[in-house]
């Protein structure tokens, strides 16, 4: 069986629910400021991290929306209310979120799977609170690995990470920033996911720059610094973000 066969129908797909992991996105929790009194996890999975969440703090109210109907299945036992489906399917007033309540987002890994996140994004506005926080992971379309694929003549997909075939959305770090921005947001905390396959190119370079980076068929010229650097080495960016006021 070809990969598109096995992992593109995601409703209710048992080999589609193999790859969810049941693991708690624990260090997205952990970026919270404060405790949070209502979150909403677009992309809830099994429930791990609500549940980590509710167990962090244990007054929240934890929302999930997940169109895959066996995880979301298993996260209705470990968080409060789950909606089964795409964000796009539901008006959030019509389910009973009021307007202004929700102080907590988490989006892990989820943006990348959207046709449309800057409205998905956008729409959220209307229902987060003045002290709202959202917290993403993003992967890095900028990975030296990525840039190495391409000039090698590859960009094979593969049932998860940077060229997973359910993505249909690539930022850069600097995208990630515009988008935000263009929504209404205002990124006040970010945190990089160095590639393990790329740990030992950051330790070679980072006390070097600026400099050319090279890895493999790529040389980057004039990496200016540690944060460029970390960029090119980096499976992901890990951000929290707020209204702009």
């Amino acid at each position: 069986m070809y990969l598109w066969e096995s992992h593109l129908d995601i409703s209710h797909n048992p080999s589609e629910h193999d790859r969810y992991t049941d693991q708690a996105r624990s260090n997205l929790v952990d970026m919270f400021s404060s405790p949070r009194k209502f979150v909403l996890e677009i992309g809830c999975s099994t429930g791990a991290t609500g549940r980590y969440c509710k167990e962090k703090f244990p007054d929240a109210v934890y929302w999930g929306i997940e169109p895959n109907q066996d995880a979301a299945k298993i996260a209705s036992t470990r968080v409060d209310h789950v909606l089964v489906g795409l964000s796009d399917d539901f008006v959030l007033s019509e389910q009973g979120v009021g307007l202004g309540q929700i102080d907590g987002v988490i989006l892990a890994d989820v943006i990348e799977h959207m046709y449309n996140p800057w409205k998905a994004l956008a729409s959220l506005k209307p229902y987060l609170a003045s002290n709202a926080e959202i917290v993403t992971s993003i992967p890095n379309v900028r990975s030296i690995w990525l840039l190495n694929e391409i000039a090698s003549g590859r960009f094979t997909y593969l049932d998860q990470g940077l060229l997973d075939i359910t993505h249909i959305r690539f930022f850069t770090w600097k995208e990630i920033v515009d988008m935000m921005q263009q929504c209404g947001y205002q990124i006040d905390f970010l945190t990089y996911g160095v590639d393990e396959r790329l740990w030992a190119t950051y330790q070679n370079y980072k006390n070097i720059l600026p400099s050319t980076v090279e890895y493999e068929n790529v040389a980057v010229k004039q990496v200016k610094d540690e944060n460029d650097l970390l960029e090119l080495c980096s499976l992901q960016y890990y951000s929290r973000a707020i209204l702009i006021p």
